[in-house]
């Protein structure tokens, strides 16, 4: 018998299910230059999504989708 039944929490990831769909996508079409301009937008996007945890000023989008210190405690560590 088991005591303790604790559930695997998945890693959370900084990027949006939306984002995440949209890697995946251009990821398997062939490459171009607009596909390396778009990931390079999408990892700029969340870049900036990074520096405003860090600096605990996340914005109305960040605190719906959970981008918060609270979920990330790891990148507080960054902040001098």
């Amino acid at each position: 018998m088991k005591i303790f039944n604790r559930k695997k929490q998945e890693n959370k990831s900084l990027y949006t299910p939306k984002e995440e769909a949209l890697v995946a996508h251009l990821l398997k079409i062939e490459w171009s230059e607009k596909v390396s301009n778009l990931l390079y937008m999408i990892q700029q996007r969340q870049v900036k999504r990074e520096v405003r945890i860090i600096e605990n000023k996340p914005n109305k989008n960040d605190i719906k989708n959970g981008y918060t210190r609270k979920e990330f405690p790891w990148l507080a560590q960054f902040n001098y």
